[in-house]
């Protein structure tokens, strides 16, 4: 399949769609991490490097937009962004933060999975 080798870190605080997300990726191949708060997914990417990362903007204490900052200012990674359907945040926005892309709160993985897929070539 060709994405064996590629790392994907999901951050999401609610746990359900971080799991259901990572359980779609790693069905195609990809080896996913978890994380469930931006402090945690700082300390996984301090050890390890990934190819993707997937951000939540909205959850408890730091927000994705600290962790997009931060992932821009360290680290050379593609970064996917999506937010809830409650916050609004224009695809634009966060292209200009640095932003691979933005989905939008419900998301369709298939989509998201097409979108990581072809931003690596694979």
């Amino acid at each position: 399949m060709g994405t064996e080798k590629y790392k994907i870190l999901l951050v999401d605080d609610e746990v359900d769609i971080a799991e259901l997300c990572a359980d779609a990726f790693q069905m195609e191949g990809f080896q996913v991490t978890t994380a469930y708060r931006v402090d945690e997914a700082l300390d996984k990417m301090a050890v390890d490097d990934f190819d993707v990362i997937i951000s939540d903007q909205n959850m408890p204490g730091k927000n994705g937009g600290e962790l997009l900052k931060n992932v821009k200012e360290s680290h050379s990674t593609a970064l996917f962004y999506f937010t809830t359907g409650s916050v609004l945040t224009a695809e634009n926005e966060v292209l200009e933060m640095g932003a691979t892309g933005l989905f939008t709160k419900p998301y369709n993985v298939e989509d998201l999975i097409t979108a990581v897929k072809i931003k690596l070539g694979v």
